[in-house]
């Protein structure tokens, strides 16, 4: 039996009860479509035993998927879904509950609001990983896809599963719980740029692979590889660092300001200890250490150049782990005013506007040097620019080795796309936009790619597209909708224009045509087989295999080469790889690059909240926390003292004057 509980309190914080009746009718019926029969709990007075009376009617080898929505409550290790009237249930009790029924397939999706600072996305973050860890339990075998979002964002009610949740094929059978949880994740990553709902969300998934059949309630191993190439893709952060890798506390007994040189080498031990911890959660538990060093600095008087300099490092340190504190800025402002680096001292004040704490010395600054158009970009980005703009997470061997297959990967999508009766979108002549087109959109991304170094790809007027969409091609494409063809000022063009163009760099461009975590793995596993022929194993996915075979087919001398050399340096250290934390690092670079490009942290935040991530599980608030922190930062500022004119020249357009006013150039 396909049996599914809809677990959705009456909670008057939740939410207004029309809009619950609206939703929970709206979800009811699409249930009903997958073939589940449907059962709502949440209005009653007693939410424990109207749950313990729905898993009752669970058999064993029955087909169970658990929605549950509304507010989140109590601590972290104890978290509860909220019913109104300080009524809760803890949702390790209600997983416990559900699984204790032995169900064949047992899945969650989750739709929950926290009440953590909404600021704050290191917390939103935790709530997160909180919720998976309540509700799968250990060696269930059971899944889940959790998506979060501060309770104050302005979002209807089950926004994220209306988005996500589509229609049934009625074609085939209905689809397993797992199958049907991957298409959901699937379909939020694809979610087109129609809103901000997608932004409010931090979503994820756990459990059973992706498009994976089931065996026996546990999910499909993965894709076997040869014991020189272990991809660690699936590695998780433990929660504490091993004692002897954390930085020593400061010793709060010492005046520092009578050993002035004992205060420097407890500020640069305590920097250097937190960069190198390979946690973030660590990370983050040494910041009362450097915060009371911080404080011991501001106190000392006629500080020398190297106190100055270490002051600056802390800043920075401080401003990476906490993005959205407003002191580190506050005191960096004031730092670089007194050193005279001007440009340093107007990029931290941005961000204390954007964070709501400008005084009027701040506001001063910025409307003094504010634009109404972007960078005035006096050369094009070199590799080593590259560098200063790629956020942690960062793997050169990992880039070198997608761009050895760019073209091949690229190639063997397409081919598979055509066998299950795909056809590439349909395109006229007219909607080509040609290069040396006066649309501000179209001279947008030209001079963007002239300053990133990177070729613009064909631009297509398309309406069925809201806004900026890559499309499956040979060579690089992208749809431009009427909401980007008019209405957006030169410097949001110059901040769309730097982000998706980045996505065109060689070494990205295959989020396009692979843009999930599963999808990257696979070619991963299935470039790593190809350059170690030899290796592949007896045991290796049939996709996977596959995925080689199309690969093989199209891969070039020279590709070839350099994938084998990349391969040997990813063997060289032990074959781990961190396939999602470097997705992460490539949404975070593109919005990089867009700032930079646009020269203004307000204008460049307004996009983020507006356009859809194409990373899962990095929230509006993590790309936004990323863009504050970078905007202060000395590699920002290192890029805008090369790299931008403070005079009229300018790189100039294909065709176009290098005073062309319209595009800031």
């Amino acid at each position: 039996m396909r049996f599914a509980v809809i677990v959705a309190p009456s909670d008057p914080r939740s939410g207004e009860a029309s809009a619950r009746r609206e939703a929970l009718a709206w979800l009811r019926g699409r249930l009903a479509s997958f073939g589940f029969g449907v059962e709502i709990v949440g209005g009653g007075r007693d939410p424990q035993a109207a749950l313990e009376a729905a898993a009752a009617r669970v058999s064993a080898g029955d087909t169970l998927l658990v929605h549950l929505s509304g507010r989140l409550s109590g601590r972290r290790s104890s978290l509860a879904l909220a019913f109104g009237g300080g009524r809760s249930v803890r949702l390790s009790k209600a997983s416990g509950l559900f699984a204790s029924r032995a169900p064949a397939q047992l899945g969650f999706l989750a739709e929950l609001m926290h009440e953590e600072d909404p600021t704050d996305a290191q917390l939103g973050s935790e709530c997160l990983a909180s919720v998976l860890r309540a509700l799968v339990l250990p060696a269930s075998g059971h899944a889940a896809l959790v998506a979060v979002r501060p309770l104050t964002a302005s979002v209807a009610r089950l926004a994220f599963t209306r988005q996500t949740l589509g229609p049934i094929n009625s074609e085939g059978p209905p689809p397993p719980v797992y199958g049907l949880l991957a298409a959901v994740h699937d379909c939020g990553v694809r979610a087109s740029t129609n809103g901000s709902t997608a932004q409010c969300f931090a979503f994820v998934r756990e459990g059973v692979a992706p498009h994976e059949e089931p065996r026996n309630g546990a999910g499909q191993p993965r894709p076997h590889l040869p014991k020189s190439v272990l991809v660690a893709t699936e590695a998780k952060e433990s929660d504490a660092e091993s004692p002897e890798e954390r930085p020593p506390p400061p010793d709060l007994a010492i005046d520092w300001k009578t050993d002035i040189a004992g205060w420097e080498r407890a500020l640069q031990t305590c920097i250097g200890g937190i960069a190198e911890l390979k946690v973030a959660r660590a990370r983050v538990r040494e910041l009362n250490g450097l915060a009371r060093l911080l404080d011991a600095g501001r106190a000392i008087e006629d500080k020398s150049a190297t106190a100055r300099e270490l002051l600056w490092r802390g800043y920075e340190t401080m401003q990476s782990l906490a993005p959205t504190h407003v002191r580190p800025y506050a005191d960096a402002f004031a730092l670089h005013s007194v050193e005279g680096r001007t440009d340093e001292a107007m990029l931290s004040a941005q961000v204390l506007e954007e964070l709501g704490a400008a005084d009027s010395d701040h506001r001063a600054l910025v409307g003094q040097f504010r634009s109404v158009t972007p960078i005035r970009a006096r050369a094009s980005l070199d590799a080593a620019a590259w560098k200063h703009l790629r956020a942690p997470g960062s793997d050169d061997v990992l880039e070198a080795l997608f761009a050895a297959v760019e073209h091949a990967a690229i190639a063997a999508k397409l081919d598979e796309l055509r066998e299950v009766g795909w056809s590439p979108p349909v395109v006229h002549a007219k909607q080509r936009l040609s290069e040396t087109s006066t649309a501000s959109v179209v001279r947008s991304f030209q001079w963007a790619s002239r300053v990133l170094k990177v070729r613009c790809p064909d631009l297509y007027a398309m309406d069925d597209f809201p806004g900026i969409a890559g499309l499956h091609a040979s060579e690089p494409s992208m749809a431009l909708g009427p909401a980007v063809r008019s209405g957006p000022s030169a410097k949001e063009l110059a901040f769309l224009a730097g982000r998706h163009l980045t996505y065109c760099r060689p070494e990205y461009r295959l989020l396009f045509y692979y843009p999930t975590r599963d999808d990257l793995t696979m070619l991963l596993f299935a470039s790593a087989q190809l350059a170690m022929p030899g290796n592949s194993p007896s045991g290796a996915s049939e996709k996977v295999r596959l995925l080689q075979t199309r690969l093989l087919h199209h891969v070039g001398v020279r590709d070839r080469a350099e994938l084998n050399h990349a391969v040997q340096r990813l063997e060289a250290r032990g074959g781990k790889a961190a396939v999602a934390a470097w997705m992460r690092s490539v949404e975070l670079t593109a919005a990089r690059a867009g700032l930079f490009l646009c020269g203004d942290l307000a204008a460049a935040t307004a996009m983020i909240r507006s356009e859809l991530c194409s990373v899962p599980d990095l929230a509006a608030d993590l790309r936004r926390g990323d863009l504050l922190a970078f905007c202060a930062s000395r590699a920002h500022a290192a890029l805008r003292n090369q790299f931008v004119a403070r005079g009229p020249e300018s790189v100039a357009l294909p065709g176009y004057s290098a005073t062309e006013p319209a595009l800031g150039t």
